[in-house]
C-alpha cells in the first residue's frame, strides 16, 4: 500500500486573516491511497495429518487437501510411529521438509526434489526412485537410520 501527503492551500481569506497575525497557514491534509500490487504465490507450511502410514500422494493426508508442491514447507511429525511412502509415478518438488523422529520415509521410486535446507530426524529408507537437494548450499540432513539401495541421492547446484 502506498500513502501520499497532500498540502492544502488555504483559501484566499484565511491566508490573509493568518498574515496580519503574523502566522503562515500549511494544513496538512492525509489522504491514503491504495496501490494494486501483482498476484504472489505465499510459501505455505503443510502437515501431514494422516492417522498413522500412508502414501505421500494421498491428497487426504495433506492439511491443505492438496499433495504439497514446490513452495510449500512440509512438517511431517506424528505421535506414533509412521512410515510415509513415496511409490513409482510420485514426482515431487518441495520448498523444504522436515521430519520428526517417529517417521520413516520409504523411498520405493519416484522422485523427490528439495530446495531449502531439509532436516529429516526419523529414518530414510530408499529402495527406488531418486532424492535431491538442490540449490546452493542447500542440505538434507537425515539424523535418523538411513539406507539406499537401488536408489539414487544426489546434490544439484542451481536452480531447482
Amino acid at each position: 500500500m502506498r500513502l501520499s501527503w497532500f498540502f492544502r492551500r488555504p483559501k484566499r481569506d484565511e491566508h490573509l486573516a493568518d498574515h496580519r497575525q503574523g502566522r503562515s497557514v500549511r494544513q496538512i491534509v492525509f489522504r491514503p491511497v491504495l496501490e494494486a500490487l501483482e498476484d504472489r504465490l505465499a510459501p505455505a507450511v503443510v502437515n501431514w495429518i494422516g492417522s498413522g502410514s500412508g502414501n505421500w500422494d494421498n491428497a487426504a493426508n495433506w492439511s491443505s487437501g492438496n499433495v504439497p508442491g514446490p513452495t510449500d514447507d512440509v512438517v511431517i511429525n506424528t505421535t506414533s510411529a509412521a512410515t510415509i511412502t513415496i511409490q513409482s509415478g510420485d514426482d515431487l518438488s518441495l520448498k523444504s521438509l522436515m521430519m520428526g523422529t517417529q517417521v520413516a520415509l520409504s523411498v520405493t521410486g519416484g522422485s523427490l526434489v528439495v530446495a531449502a535446507n531439509s532436516p529429516l530426524s526419523g529414518s530414510l529408507s530408499m529402495t527406488g526412485g531418486s532424492l535431491t537437494a538442490a540449490g546452493p548450499g542447500v542440505t538434507l540432513q537425515v539424523t535418523g537410520t538411513t539406507s539406499v539401495s537401488e536408489a539414487a541421492c544426489s546434490p544439484r547446484v542451481g536452480q531447482p
